[in-house]
């Protein structure tokens, strides 16, 4: 009986770049049509004489594809029928039917890294680099399938990734890796190459170098500070701080300050404050200028107001009249009455721009402000108010409005439901306290962003977000930088219910957060379910972590008696959401009865984790 090789399948084999299993149909068999074949772990059909027939049947073909022969295999010469797959040089997962189809087309991605990166220098003995992150964002319309990250070069074993492959990443979807010098490393220079594959095909790649010099060695630094554009001294001393060590830096002249440091990285800290200035020693002398502003604001009232007060904060903290702070840094300055109905904002003086908002905001601060803000009263606050702040009334004003707490002890009570969205704007201080009583209203389009590390409580609270594709799509967003040692704290008392929308989570954490969940009551956190098709679910908690070493990253601890019911939202074609996630770091579970759901999808193969974390557990 003769066997021969189907063509058609071979065919598209060397198209899309497959290696071949032997495929081979059974002729003159009455009454079989078709023989199942199986490659790449998925079942398929061989042609059936009808589909064949279009085919050419030649003993000789002159084409590449490969000649017909007979069942005898040690009597073939050329091409050898492959029978196992050839070797590779990566592992690759078993692709489905449609995944066979467009084998060998290379993702779309886009690689967010440069094509070349120098850490900076360190001496002998260093104990930690900062990594260097590579982000893939799959910019294509299918998955990417495995995308496998291999280190090359003189310098290879010299450095370290944290992954060795990525899992296919989702349509709109991104996922990333971090690379960086190992410690231990003696004097020398240190080359070596990343590059992402996909499918044995390299996508892209950047060069890494690293230069370790002889301990000891120290170079000059200069730090020059200025007060709205002039040179000025600084209250208090500078120094220089990383994990390691502080440096003081001597004034020299007037708004100059001289020292030397080893190579690394420094934090500038002024009087005790950190700047947000990075200095970077690399193998030179180096030379970082600082300016400050100072922003000075007031306010006054009118109308049937009764009273009015204002307050601002310089990159989530809270100023006095008359601060010098830093250039660069977010600036927000909100006035607040009392006593009437409804109120009318108009700002005037440096820095601003006849804004009529409650809030003026100032992105990045660029200059000298002194701004005055002028509070109307409109109308007579009537018995019944919407919602307090204290024991002040206030009335929802029908459209978007945001409400800012920035008190060391604030309480907002919500007495009636909202119409529209609601952004609750909590600025209070490291170690305040902010309450806020929800009484068991659902307020619909309504969501929570803290800016600092404080004790949040939460009285019968039901929230949802907006409906958007944003940060407010999240029901509570943690925004703290946590390179402090401070704990956030939600105190949860009573039925508590957060829920994102979208895309977004129930409560969300995007900075290293140290987070304690604790209290007497239920949580119920539940991730925003999408029909997006290249959105994933919601995730019930999520903790991003973004320092990697020294047991840093993300930290959550769930304990003192608290219930938590956390569950992901469900996606339309990608991944539904996960219950909690952590993405490096820790999670503790202590006193507390925990319910963690993956969301669910319309593909079957894409359901959430129920708790995912990367890191380290407690006490490692």
């Amino acid at each position: 009986m003769t066997r021969r090789i189907i063509s058609i399948f071979l065919i598209i084999c060397m198209v899309v770049g497959l290696t071949p299993i032997s495929v081979v149909a059974e002729e003159g068999n009455p009454g079989q049509t078709s023989e199942s074949f199986t490659t790449q772990n998925e079942d398929y059909e061989s042609a059936t004489p009808s589909e064949a027939e279009e085919e050419p049947e030649t003993e000789e073909p002159q084409t590449e594809v490969p000649q017909e022969t007979t069942a005898q295999p040690e009597q073939l010469t050329e091409p050898e029928v492959i029978t196992e797959p050839a070797a590779m040089p990566f592992d690759f997962e078993a692709a489905t039917p449609a995944q066979a189809l467009t084998a060998g087309v290379d993702p779309e991605i886009e690689y967010l890294a440069p094509d070349t990166f120098a850490f900076n220098a360190a001496d002998e003995g260093y104990s930690f680099i900062a990594p260097l992150q590579i982000r893939i964002n799959n910019i294509g319309e299918t998955s990417t399938g495995t995308l496998d990250i291999v280190l090359t070069g003189s310098g290879k074993d010299d450095y370290s990734i944290t992954k060795t492959s990525l899992p296919s990443i989702g349509a709109g979807q991104s996922d990333y890796f971090n690379v960086s010098p190992k410690t231990g490393l003696t004097t020398g220079d240190y080359t070596a190459t990343v590059t992402v594959w996909a499918n044995g095909v390299e996508l892209k790649s950047t060069d890494l170098s690293f230069t370790v010099t002889p301990a000891g060695a120290k170079y000059p630094v200069e730090i020059r500070t200025y007060i709205d554009n002039i040179p000025s001294d600084m209250d208090g001393v500078v120094v220089l701080r990383n994990n390691q060590t502080t440096v003081e830096a001597s004034k020299t002249d007037t708004g100059i300050y001289k020292t030397t440091a080893a190579n690394g990285t420094y934090d500038i800290y002024v009087d005790g404050v950190d700047t947000n200035k990075i200095i970077a020693i690399s193998n030179g002398a180096t030379i970082v200028e600082i300016d400050y502003y100072t922003v000075s604001f007031s306010t006054s009232y009118a109308g049937t107001a009764t009273g009015s007060s204002i307050n601002a904060t310089a990159g989530g903290t809270s100023i006095a009249n008359g601060t010098k702070v830093v250039k660069g840094t977010p600036v927000t300055i909100t006035a607040t009455g009392a006593g009437a109905a409804s109120y009318t904002y108009a700002w005037s003086g440096d820095g601003t721009n006849s804004q009529t908002t409650q809030s003026l905001t100032v992105a990045s601060l660029s200059g000298t402000i002194n701004a005055v803000c002028a509070v109307t009263g409109v109308g007579v606050m009537p018995t019944d108010p919407d919602y307090k702040i204290g024991n002040n009334p206030y009335l929802w004003t029908g459209s978007d409005q945001t409400i800012v707490l920035s008190g060391n002890n604030e309480t907002l009570s919500i007495l009636k439901p909202p119409s529209a969205v609601i952004r609750i704007d909590v600025r209070s201080e490291d170690l305040s306290t902010v309450t806020i009583e929800g009484n068991s209203i659902p307020c619909d389009k309504t969501y929570i962003e803290v800016y600092n590390d404080i004790t949040l409580n939460l009285v019968d609270l039901t929230i949802t977000a907006p409906d958007k594709t944003g940060v407010e799509s999240s029901a509570v967003m943690l925004n703290k930088d946590d390179s402090e040692s401070d704990q956030m704290k939600i105190n949860v008392s009573g039925i508590c219910n957060l829920t994102g929308s979208n895309w977004g989570s129930g409560i969300r954490s995007i900075h290293d957060q140290d987070l304690l969940i604790s209290g007497s009551g239920t949580l119920n956190v539940t991730g925003g379910s999408t029909t997006d098709s290249n959105l994933a679910g919601g995730l019930g908690i999520d903790m991003e972590g973004y320092t990697y070493a020294m047991n840093q990253g993300a930290r959550l601890a769930i304990d003192g008696g608290v219930t938590v019911n956390a569950t992901g939202g469900s996606g339309q074609s990608n991944n539904g959401g996960t219950g909690i996630r952590v993405s490096w770091g820790s999670i503790r579970i202590g006193d507390a009865d925990i319910t963690a759901t993956g969301g669910d999808s319309s593909s079957a193969n894409y359901w959430g984790a129920r708790i995912w974390y990367s890191g380290f557990l407690p006490g490692q």
